[in-house]
């Protein structure tokens, strides 16, 4: 199978993004809890981080590897080495994710008393990590921010 390229990551974690935040603003009645939205945007971020390691030649395998994998941290860690520009906030919601399994645990129904990061800060640093990795790829044909 052929790799793909950096600008398909990019794209890809646009319709994350564009997911995720037509569900925030206009959350179905139906919608119980936020756990969808919650994981629509942590994949999205995973997504853009792997979008900008694409474009600076990293391959899909050590992309797949459990080093980096999912791990939102050791994702954005690489990219900062890289020279991406990861705002402190971005760092502060990837570790807090990371910290407290909030990506994965998204996936499943988990009842109780939990701290969980707010879904519009999640959000916020998603598009801001998006604006920054969206700069390094200098398309000026690229919504800004994306908007469904």
């Amino acid at each position: 199978m052929a790799a793909a390229q950096p600008i398909g990551w990019f794209l890809f974690a646009d319709s994350y993004l564009a997911c995720a935040e037509a569900l925030r603003r206009s959350p179905p009645a139906d919608l119980r809890f936020d756990a969808p939205v919650r994981y629509l945007l942590f994949h999205a971020m995973e997504l853009y981080l792997k979008a900008f390691l694409r474009l600076k030649g990293i391959g899909e395998d050590e992309l797949r590897s459990r080093v980096l994998g999912h791990n939102l941290v050791a994702l954005a860690n690489r990219a900062e080495d890289l020279r991406l520009t990861v705002e402190e906030s971005v760092k502060e919601v990837v570790a807090d994710a990371f910290l407290s399994d909030e990506p994965i645990e998204a996936r499943y129904l988990d009842v109780g008393a939990k701290r969980r990061l707010n879904v519009d800060s999640i959000y916020a640093n998603c598009d801001s990590l998006r604006s920054s990795v969206r700069a390094d790829f200098s398309l000026a044909d690229i919504a800004t921010p994306f908007r469904p």
